[in-house]
C-alpha cells in the first residue's frame, strides 16, 4: 500500500495478488477504521486498488473475492508526518483447491418513510441470507439517490446490524442503504428515502369579537349570544357552547341544544330559571395536510347571563297607589279613626305570603293575599307594611309606609 498526501486530504493505495504474485482483478476491497467500513471499492483488472480524501486515523484494508479466502492487512495509521508504508495483501487459495462460499442475496429491501421534525423513527430493515454464512452490515447514508457513494455510520443506533433506526432531528432527505457481506462478497440494498418535514401545527382561532352579557326577567325571550372568530391558516372553524355556574371559561357543561345553535357561531341562552348563568364558546381550527396537530381551539371569555323574577304588583284600596314603594306623607297620610280601613293587595299568586306592620309579623307563611288595616289600631305617627312571598322557593319582598295623623 503507497500513502500520499493529497490536497486537503490522503490517498492510499496497493495491489491484490495471489499467492503466486499474479494480480486478481474484481476483488472487493474495503477500507475499514475498527469494525466501521468507511469505503468500498473493486480491483482493477491489474490489481490495483485505491481510496482517497481520507483523514488522519488507524486504518485496515480488507480484500476478499469469491474461491478465495478473505484477507485483511495489519492496521497502518496516516498522519501528517507519516511518508508512506507499503502493505501487501494475498488472496488465498490461488492455484489450489477453491472456496466455494456462497454470496449474499437481499429479498427485503428498506423502505423509504415520512417523519416530522424529532418524532420516533420506525427502524430500517433489511433481509438477507448467504445459505449458512454468517453476515456482516454496514448502513450508509447519501444525499444523493445512489448507493455507492454514501457515508458508512458508526456502530450506533444498530448502523451495522440488519436493523438501523434513522435520524428525525434534522429536516430535508437522507437516503439510507445498507451493504450486507460476508468473508466472499458484498451486496448494496436498494436506497429507502427518509423525509423529514418541519412541524407545522394548525394555527390557534383568534376571538374577534365575543359574547356579550345580557339580562332578562324570567321567561323574556332572549337575545343570541353570538361570536366573531378567524384563523390565520385558512382552516375551517367549528364551535361548541358550554355553560358554566362560576365565571370561567373552563369547567363547563357543552350545551347539546343544537336547535338553539350549541355548535354555531350563535347560541341563544334559556330564560326560564331566576339566576346567574355564565355562558362561552369554544372555537376549533381545522387544518388538514399539514404535518403537525391539524386541529387547535380557543375559549372566548364567558358572558354573564343573569335572568330576575318579575317584581311584585302590589297596590292599596283606600290609599292611593305607591308602584315605587315608599308613600310620601301627603299621599299616605291617614285620619286617625277606628272606622279608617284600608286594604294592601298582591295581585299575583305565590307559594307563602308573611305579613309585617312596623317590623312585627302579623302572619307568617299564609295564603292570605290580603291585608286589611284599620288606622285607629295604631298610633300616630310614621309605619311601614312588609309583604315577603315564596316564588319557586325565592323570597321577594316589598315594604310600604303611611302616616297616621292624629
Amino acid at each position: 500500500v503507497v500513502l500520499t498526501q493529497l490536497g486537503s486530504g490522503y490517498t492510499v493505495s496497493g495491489k491484490i495478488v495471489g499467492s503466486s504474485g499474479g494480480a486478481i482483478s474484481g476483488a472487493t476491497v474495503r477500507l475499514k477504521q475498527g469494525a466501521s467500513i468507511q469505503d468500498i471499492t473493486t480491483s482493477a483488472s491489474t490489481g490495483r486498488w485505491t481510496f482517497s480524501n481520507l483523514t488522519v486515523g488507524i486504518y485496515t484494508i480488507q480484500a476478499a473475492r469469491q474461491y478465495y479466502n478473505t484477507n485483511t492487512s495489519a492496521p497502518f495509521t496516516l498522519s501528517s508526518n507519516l511518508g508512506g508504508v507499503d502493505v501487501t495483501l494475498l488472496a488465498e487459495g490461488e492455484g489450489g483447491d477453491p472456496i466455494d462460499l456462497v454470496v449474499p442475496t437481499i429479498s427485503g429491501h428498506p423502505q423509504g418513510a415520512n417523519y416530522t421534525q424529532s418524532s420516533a423513527a420506525r427502524p430500517l430493515v433489511v433481509t438477507a441470507s448467504a445459505g449458512e454464512e454468517s453476515l456482516s452490515y454496514q448502513w450508509y447514508s447519501n444525499t444523493t439517490n445512489n448507493n455507492s457513494s454514501g457515508i458508512a455510520l458508526g456502530a450506533e443506533n444498530g448502523a451495522q446490524t440488519a436493523s438501523y433506526t434513522p435520524s428525525t432531528a434534522a429536516t430535508g432527505t437522507v437516503y439510507y442503504y445498507v451493504v450486507v457481506f460476508n468473508s466472499n462478497a458484498d451486496v448494496q440494498s436498494d436506497t429507502a428515502n427518509i423525509r423529514v418535514n418541519t412541524l407545522v401545527n394548525a394555527a390557534q382561532p383568534s376571538i374577534n369579537s365575543p359574547p356579550q352579557a345580557a339580562d332578562y326577567t324570567q321567561n323574556e325571550v332572549a337575545i343570541p349570544l353570538s361570536v366573531s372568530a378567524s384563523s390565520s391558516d385558512g382552516g375551517a372553524l367549528s364551535y361548541q357552547w358550554y355553560r358554566n355556574t362560576v365565571n370561567s371559561n373552563s369547567g363547563g357543561t357543552a350545551l347539546v341544544d343544537l336547535a338553539n345553535g350549541a355548535q354555531t357561531a350563535s347560541y341563544t341562552p334559556s330564560s326560564a330559571t331566576v339566576g346567574t348563568l355564565y355562558y362561552y364558546v369554544e372555537v376549533s381550527n381545522t387544518k388538514f395536510g399539514i404535518a403537525g396537530f391539524t386541529s387547535a381551539k380557543t375559549a372566548s371569555l364567558p358572558a354573564a347571563v343573569v335572568v330576575t323574577q318579575v317584581g311584585l304588583n302590589i297596590s292599596f284600596s283606600g290609599l292611593p297607589t305607591d308602584e315605587t314603594i315608599t308613600m310620601t306623607p301627603s299621599a299616605g297620610t291617614l285620619s286617625w279613626s277606628a272606622n279608617t280601613a284600608f286594604t294592601i293587595t298582591v295581585t299575583a299568586a305565590f307559594e307563602s305570603y308573611t305579613w309585617y306592620v312596623d317590623g312585627v309579623t302579623l302572619l307568617s307563611n299564609s295564603s292570605a293575599y290580603t291585608m286589611e288595616l284599620h288606622a285607629g289600631e295604631y298610633p300616630a305617627g310614621a309605619h311601614s307594611v312588609a309583604i315577603k312571598v315564596l316564588k319557586d322557593g325565592n323570597p321577594f319582598s316589598k315594604q310600604v309606609n303611611f302616616v297616621i295623623a292624629e
